[in-house]
């Protein structure tokens, strides 16, 4: 039995041998130009109607499709933040002369927070895939740490995205960041969005209410 069993693993290994050596002159065909394309795509066909051969690619598409189906958050792309030195301004009245509309829960949670310069870093920044609290959302991430961002991060973004770059989604859809107010208070989520011709911040406690699918997350690392 366990010769049996050594016999089926060795035949898998030299078929996928004798696949990828298949494959291999494929590929040197289209690269030399030995072969025209009407042949390669007639050897491909061959390939693919093996059997086995078809039960694996189907096998592994599936896998791929549920991975990315349950996939809560899909990483978008990252974005770097030099370093930057200013004097100390208030949070809150920054973002006003900005132009921002500050909600009144932002003000309560905010209001007074001095935001000085920062260090170089990079934030990674995802799309919601389904409607989701905020507790399923830092699970994702890999937890507040990795979650976890700062007041100097969110207000770096904002200016830039008020000096032309497109960092934001701008289209209704809010873009989400988990700060603290200091260092011994609780994570909170601060949004900005665009909404009636203007930018706007608001902020609430953890799982006040769930966030609807396509809005963005900013976060100090990636879910992948």
């Amino acid at each position: 039995m366990e010769s049996d069993k050594k016999q089926g693993v060795e035949e898998e290994k030299n078929w996928y041998k004798s696949l990828v050596g298949q494959l291999g002159s494929i590929l040197t065909m289209v690269m030399t130009g030995a072969r025209k394309l009407k042949d390669v795509v007639a050897v491909l066909q061959i390939i693919i109607a093996e059997e086995k051969f078809a039960e694996i690619l189907l096998g592994a598409s599936q896998k791929v499709v549920a991975k990315v189906e349950n996939a809560l958050l899909t990483l978008v792309g990252t974005i770097t933040l030099t370093s930057k030195k200013r004097k100390s301004v208030e949070i809150v009245a920054r973002l006003e002369k900005l132009g921002v509309y500050c909600h009144q829960s932002f003000k309560n949670l905010f209001d007074g927070i001095m935001v000085g310069g920062h260090k170089s870093s990079t934030l990674a920044y995802h799309t919601l895939n389904r409607n989701a609290w905020d507790s399923e959302i830092l699970l994702a991430l890999g937890g507040e740490k990795n979650a976890e961002t700062s007041v100097e991060d969110f207000l770096s973004l904002v200016e830039r995205q008020l000096a032309g770059e497109n960092v934001f989604l701008a289209d209704g859809e809010k873009n989400i960041f988990y700060i603290r107010r200091d260092p011994s208070s609780a994570l909170c989520a601060v949004y900005v969005g665009w909404y009636d011709d203007q930018w706007d911040v608001d902020a609430d406690e953890l799982d006040d209410g769930y966030w609807r699918s396509l809005c963005w997350f900013f976060s100090r690392k990636s879910c992948s």
